[in-house]
């Protein structure tokens, strides 16, 4: 269930719920068959337009979903198709998965769900990296009960999840993310992101790979710093 705002011409406002998939028209009826009890009010409301708003809490947590989605299964398959030179594929996916947005509600349309999607499919990516080192035996083995853990351990433990970090944001990152290098002069010029779109297919899929890898040893070396 999702919250709605609704302003009438008068500038009184309501707030109710309703199902995320409610459209304009049924909120509207809704509002009227509870607040009015006349038909003639009702015909008159009717042919008044109507300001509909979805709370930003709803619009945030819209793009927590569509974040995990991405991370975990759409930009890592994107990633893939750039590895392998073939951006149309991507950009045929990146429709393919917009399109599916549309129909289930999961795009974002504020500053605020852009941001939680943005960071929960890196959260997505991180930890899918964590089960698959897991599965494959490569990650670090957890202390026994009552074991504290040395200088070594602990150095090799941030070591490993900076690593994962960065893996984390080489896969989830999208396509126009750019790095605080581009942002920030004082940082190398070396990792500033590249925005001159290739018109060839290969040339953009290698573009895009390289971009991802800026944007990888960024939050690698903040990792580490941190």
């Amino acid at each position: 269930m999702a919250k709605y705002r609704i302003r009438d011409p008068k500038g009184d406002i309501y707030t109710i719920e309703a199902p995320d998939n409610a459209s304009e028209e049924d909120i509207l009826t809704y509002l009227q068959q509870n607040i009015n009890t006349t038909n003639e009010v009702v015909e008159e409301k009717k042919e008044l337009p109507v300001e509909v708003e979805e709370t930003t809490f709803g619009d945030i947590a819209q793009g927590v979903g569509s974040g995990l989605i991405r991370g975990l299964a759409v930009e890592p398959a994107k990633t893939g198709l750039n590895l392998m030179g073939d951006s149309k594929g991507a950009d045929s996916l990146e429709k393919a998965y917009n399109n599916f947005q549309d129909y289930t509600g999961l795009r974002p349309d504020s500053g605020g769900g852009e941001i939680a999607e943005r960071l929960s499919g890196f959260l997505g990516a991180f930890i899918g990296l964590g089960k698959v080192s897991r599965v494959l035996g490569i990650a670090q083995k957890p202390l026994a009960i009552g074991q504290k853990a040395g200088l070594t351990r602990r150095v090799t433990q941030a070591a490993r999840t900076s690593v994962r970090g960065g893996a984390a944001e080489f896969l989830s990152s999208p396509d126009n993310a750019v790095t605080l290098a581009d942002s920030f002069d004082a940082l190398p010029e070396a990792l500033r992101t590249d925005n001159e779109v290739m018109v060839n297919s290969r040339d953009e899929a290698k573009r895009r790979i390289s971009n991802k890898l800026k944007l990888g040893a960024e939050a690698t070396a903040f990792g580490l710093a941190v």
